[in-house]
């Protein structure tokens, strides 16, 4: 019977192609030969769990080893500090000297101890393959924050690049004013910073709703602070005609700095995020808060472009009935009364039109349980703010297995809210789902 190694090449191909990565790293051993023939396995993904393991793999792992490299994870935190001065960017220089050599890489996830230096942006334009793009800070945003500015940035170096995933990015203080965000949302001091593309052409406008210019297939920004997006200039597109962007799915969680129920900014935020991507339809939408109606819309003193004064009401004594006040008495008023009313009411409805005529038609609305609290207002805002929603799914994927009454009592308020609801919304398909408890209904 012959050996492993007098097999032809092709059949020991085949064999590896069946083993799991553990299996693959006993047969390395054992052999020079067999070595050699997992090397595109072993190095196809690989993890970097710290800027000193990221140091000793760029130091001491051959470079021609970084073509077989497709899947790639760094954290470039470290457990001390490091000396440097504002000439020296060790972990920048690392990162660039692993990159330069991975020119297959198409999967790339960062967890950065702060932003990267400018110079690391032409590393990336080489990254001819890199389609997908993870970026999270490894600290507290406070410790080490990864500004937007750098983010969008890193994204607009990247030319192939389809599929982008931010995670508790912090906002520019250059954007978005501490003076107009709440109380303990981080900022970072960065107007100054010259991000470049190709070391030449400086990049412009570096806020995160400019990453809806982007030929995108996905786009994912969670646990980040969205408030000061609602008033930003977004790219300068007509998207109600002639939407043909690339954007397929979009997920928007929101930040745990602001309460929805007190504070709109983020859910007025989402909207106009939503009602500015560049497509006709979108196949997901994640949200991790309403979608608010614009003030303009809601405010008591809202008054339609008829400019007629409102008829106040009367003062009277209280009546049998104990109201102390009564429309006037006089039919002209109480007509008129009515018909600024009905004004009113239609000029609403036509400028929601209109806006609805922004936002996309959506294929599939998620709504994460664990942030989206089951609202009635919040959630029938949310639906009639879209002209179309096929399915809707509702998910807490955090939920404790192990508690299925709470479980229950959750998905028994959820009902209570959709029942009133999913009534004329157009809605065909709902799927809620909390731990193993889960309900379906179709239309």
């Amino acid at each position: 019977m012959a050996n492993w190694c007098s097999l032809p090449t092709e059949m020991q191909l085949a064999v590896l192609g069946q083993l799991s990565l553990t299996e693959t790293r006993a047969l390395a051993y054992c052999s020079r030969s067999s070595y050699t023939l997992t090397i595109p396995t072993l190095f196809a993904n690989v993890h970097l769990s710290s800027f000193h393991v990221l140091k000793r793999f760029v130091d001491n792992v051959p470079v021609t080893y970084g073509q077989y490299i497709q899947t790639l994870s760094v954290n470039t935190r470290v457990d001390h500090s490091i000396s440097q001065n504002a000439e020296t960017h060790p972990r920048t220089d690392a990162l660039i000297a692993l990159l330069d050599r991975c020119p297959r890489l198409s999967k790339l996830t960062l967890a950065l101890d702060g932003s990267l230096a400018p110079h690391a942006l032409p590393a990336f334009t080489r990254l001819s393959c890199l389609t997908a793009l993870d970026v999270e800070p490894a600290r507290r945003e406070e410790d080490a924050p990864v500004s937007e500015r750098f983010v969008v940035a890193l994204a607009r170096s990247v030319p192939a690049l389809e599929h982008l995933s931010l995670s508790r990015i912090t906002r520019s203080a250059a954007l978005a004013h501490p003076c107009s965000v709440p109380l303990g949302v981080p900022l970072t001091e960065d107007g100054d910073t010259c991000y470049t593309f190709d070391g030449t052409v400086p990049f412009e406008n570096l806020y995160l709703p400019t990453l809806l210019d982007l030929r995108l297939r996905t786009l994912r920004i969670c646990d980040t602070y969205l408030g000061c997006d609602a008033v930003l200039p977004y790219p300068s597109v007509d998207f109600r005609e002639g939407k043909t962007g690339t954007l397929e799915q979009l997920t928007l969680t929101g930040s745990m700095y602001v309460d929805p129920s007190t504070d709109d900014t983020e859910p007025l935020a989402c909207a106009a995020w939503l009602a500015h991507v560049p497509n006709s339809t979108l196949s997901r939408v994640d949200l991790g808060c309403a979608l608010a109606t614009p003030r303009l819309l809601t405010s008591p003193g809202w008054v339609s472009p008829v400019d007629s004064p409102v008829i106040p009401f009367t003062p009277v004594s209280p009546s049998s009935t104990g109201s102390a006040f009564v429309f006037p008495p006089v039919a002209s008023s109480r007509a008129r009364s009515g018909s600024l009313a009905a004004a009113r009411e239609a000029e609403v409805e036509k400028e929601k039109e209109r806006l609805r005529q922004q936002y996309p038609a959506i294929e599939h609305l998620h709504l994460n349980a664990s942030r989206f609290f089951p609202e009635a207002t919040a959630l029938a805002t949310t639906l009639q703010a879209v002209p179309r929603v096929d399915k809707l799914s509702v998910a807490d994927d955090d939920f404790p297995q192990e508690d299925p009454q709470c479980a229950m009592d959750d998905l028994a308020d959820w009902c209570s809210v959709l029942a009133d609801i999913l009534p004329g919304s157009g809605v065909q398909h709902v799927d809620m789902r909390f731990g193993s408890t889960g309900w379906n209904w179709e239309a």
